[in-house]
């Protein structure tokens, strides 16, 4: 009778708790260890489910638990369980002691019958070792060695017997020799050798030599305690082993005064050649060897020097004090008396050399320094009295270059560095306004004297004042004189006045002369260079707004006249020294473009302007 599954399920249930109903007679496993006790039957009052007692079932080996489950009579019964059995030789721990085939490996070879050890009563003898020459199966696998009449080597012992039957000298009974081998095949190498002992070393026990033992040292024979031949040494030793002591040993030896040689003799050195100190003479050498030639010596014997002052008359021996003469020296070491010989030119030594009853007077050209004599520069002259040369006068020295076709600074160059101009538009701007004047007639006449240095040439001179005539709205510049020749110049700063009013707008005047746009309508010539001086006693101004930097643009970048791409205006500022650092930009920052306006004196302004504008070389 089969039930439905869901019924079947609820069973499975119930029997959690070990119990058997009807209708599952023969499958209702219920999963709950046990076992019966070894020797009882398995019956439902047998079966032991209990935990603490299940602990105490040997679990090892083949040994296990069982489950209960529902038998046909739907009693309790244990299923699967094992009990401890004989051991058996099947790999398996059949008595469940933890141990496997213990009994079947006697030996204790770690083989097994079940293993194939086919004599478990030897160790020697089993599957894992090798087959011998001994009529034994050593190996297990059924075979006996078959008897070996080989001899490989030709040493009258077969192979079987041999430990090495490729070799001749290796047999058991054979003479163990030093050849890093087991002649005697007793398993041992080397070991007392019958070559050693044996007497090496030189030839004859002469001198230092003396005879060794040899010794087997890693398969060869090593020769120990033997003292052989050596280089010979001074030690009154017969190193070498020939019969003879320190024979023919030579050795360099110093001294203070030099290098010789010395000989060994009975382990000495001795008899050193080197040259010993001597009692110092005056012949040009140290004889005393202390690194000194000569010392008290004045000179060398038989040496001759030329000598002035004091000369004698060879023959008379009466006293010349004049010209030259030759002294000799004496065997002790000291200067004979100076005999005259010639008469030389006068020099400047206060000395009668040339012997005419004069003494020195000469004179000669000389430089006022170290120059060479060109160009402008010239040579002056110089007495020699009592030895000394006197002054170089009426030298003529280097100077500072100007325009004047002439080499100022003596150095082979005319004008050079001056930049010279062909043509120069000079442009003044000068402060009109009131507080300039107690300045404008004296500048007036310096600028003239200036400007007239350059009567009957082609550069052109211009006027423009600020601020401009009173108006409404008043002008920030007035143009008084476009570019002009020298004398029309001249004749328009005569008439210049200081009754200009107003604010004294210098930067706006500067950027308008620099404009290329041109509002002032200067004539600027096309082949020739701008120039601009600005002169004024009040700091710089603008109605404009325009600052130093805008300014320092204007003049950096000029587009009149001969001016090329890059090229800048040759722009100077004469003002009163508080104000240089607020026009330090326009001019480049070239402090020489910067000139004081005071002392107020028509030479001096003169004198600054050619000093400053050389570089318009005419």
């Amino acid at each position: 009778m089969r039930f439905p599954k869901f019924v079947a399920t609820l069973i499975v249930f119930v029997l959690s708790g070990c119990e058997c109903d009807e209708g599952l007679q023969k499958v209702c496993p219920v999963s709950v260890p046990c076992t019966v006790p070894e020797g009882q039957e398995n019956r439902e009052e047998n079966v032991i489910t209990d935990e603490a007692l299940l602990q105490q079932v040997n679990k090892k080996g083949e040994c296990s638990l069982g489950y209960t489950a529902c038998d046909s009579n739907l009693s309790l019964v244990c299923v699967g369980y094992r009990h401890p059995e004989e051991e058996s030789c099947d790999f398996l721990d059949n008595d469940c002691d933890g141990r496997i085939d213990e009994d079947f490996d006697e030996d204790r070879d770690n083989y097994t019958t079940c293993q194939g050890d086919c004599d478990d009563t030897d160790a020697e003898i089993n599957p894992g070792m090798s087959e011998i020459c001994n009529g034994i199966d050593d190996n297990c696998d059924g075979l006996l060695p078959a008897p070996e009449t080989t001899d490989s080597d030709n040493d009258g012992v077969i192979a079987c017997y041999d430990c090495d039957d490729s070799d001749r000298l290796v047999a058991p009974g054979f003479e163990e020799f030093c050849d890093g081998k087991d002649n005697d095949c007793n398993g041992e190498v080397d070991d007392e050798p019958s070559d050693e002992l044996e007497y090496c070393g030189p030839a004859a026990p002469i001198g230092q030599c003396r005879f060794g033992r040899t010794y087997c040292i890693s398969g060869e024979k090593t020769c120990i305690d033997a003292v052989l031949p050596s280089g010979e040494v001074c030690d009154n030793v017969d190193n070498d082993c020939d019969g003879l002591k320190d024979e023919e040993l030579f050795r360099q030896c110093t001294t203070v005064c030099g290098v010789g040689f010395e000989t060994c003799k009975s382990g000495i050195w001795r008899e050193c050649s080197a040259p010993t100190p001597q009692l110092e003479i005056c012949d040009g050498f140290d004889n005393d060897c202390d690194g000194e030639i000569d010392e008290g010596c004045s000179c060398i014997a038989g040496a001759l020097e030329v000598c002035s002052g004091g000369t004698l008359d060879p023959e008379t021996f009466e006293l010349l004090n004049c010209g030259v003469g030759i002294k000799e020296c004496n065997v002790d070491g000291e200067w004979g008396p100076c005999l005259f010989a010639t008469t030389i030119p006068e020099q400047c030594n206060n000395y009668d050399d040339d012997c005419d009853g004069f003494i020195d007077g000469m004179s000669t050209d000389c430089t006022d320094g170290n120059y060479a004599v060109i160009g402008e520069c010239r040579s002056g002259t110089t007495t020699c009295t009592n030895g000394l040369w006197g002054e170089c006068e009426d030298a003529v020295g280097p100077q500072e270059e100007v325009c004047n076709e002439l080499d100022d600074d003596c150095d082979g160059e005319v004008d050079e560095d001056l930049n010279a101009y062909d043509k120069v538009d000079m442009v003044f701007a000068i402060d009109g306004s009131g507080s300039m004047c107690g300045i404008v007639q004296a500048l007036a006449q310096g600028i003239g004297q200036y400007v007239s240095d350059f009567q009957e040439t082609e550069h052109r001179f211009g006027l423009v004042i600020f601020p401009g005539d009173n108006g409404a709205p008043p002008l920030q510049w007035t143009l008084a004189s476009d570019l002009t020749d020298v004398s029309s110049f001249v004749a328009i700063l005569s008439s210049m006045t200081c009754d200009y009013s107003g604010t004294e707008p210098s930067r706006d005047t500067v950027f308008d002369i620099a404009d290329p746009v041109n509002p002032i309508t200067l004539r600027w010539r096309d082949d020739a260079y701008p120039y601009i001086i600005v002169i004024t006693d009040e700091e710089p101004q603008s109605l404009r707004n325009i600052g130093e930097v805008g300014l320092a643009q204007a003049t950096s970048d000029c587009q009149v006249g001969s001016c090329e791409a890059g090229d800048r205006f040759e722009i100077f500022v004469m003002t009163s020294p508080q104000y240089f650092y607020l026009w330090d930009e326009p001019v480049f920052f070239e402090l020489e473009r910067l000139i004081s306006l005071y002392p107020v004196d028509p030479d001096d302004y003169a004198n600054k302007l050619r000093d400053v504008f050389t570089n318009v070389c005419l």
